[in-house]
């Protein structure tokens, strides 16, 4: 049985809780709380949630949630993140990701790490919201930073 995975934001967002973001994560908590997710082997897991893409950037904001799925504490995270929508014929620009120490603080194994993130795309043509069906990522050259005990 999977356990339950906490989700937690970013050490830089902590003071900064207003009432929309409190109420971003008590939804996201309350979506990983109701849902069976298969985290599988790896040490981080990412998980899609939404993507809001503005044309006038041309960038998607993607919403997802980092799960520290190690049995150590992570202070800092790199990782490659390649997103591809499923049924929409335009790209999504890869990202490397470079999530400092004062960025993360400590994860805790089984806590998901909420962000958004925005990233370039090709293709479309006006202001959309993606659901977590219409998109898919996988996670790679993961390195995780460890806290020292």
């Amino acid at each position: 049985m999977e356990q339950a995975v906490k989700i937690v934001l970013p050490r830089h967002r902590e003071n900064q809780v207003d009432a929309d973001v409190l109420h971003e994560l008590q939804d996201v908590q309350s979506y990983f709380d109701k849902e069976n997710i298969d985290l599988g082997d790896s040490e981080l897991v990412f998980v899609p949630l939404k993507g809001i893409y503005r044309h006038i950037t041309r960038k998607m904001t993607m919403v997802g949630v980092w799960i520290n799925h190690s049995p150590h504490d992570v202070t800092a995270i790199q990782c490659r993140l390649k997103l591809q929508f499923r049924n929409t014929p335009a790209r999504i620009a890869e990202v490397h990701l470079r999530l400092p120490d004062e960025f993360v603080g400590k994860l805790q194994p089984e806590e998901g790490l909420l962000l958004h993130v925005d990233i370039p795309v090709q293709g479309l043509q006006e202001d959309r919201t993606f659901e977590q069906s219409e998109i898919t990522g996988e996670l790679s050259d993961v390195e995780l930073k460890y806290l020292k005990t």
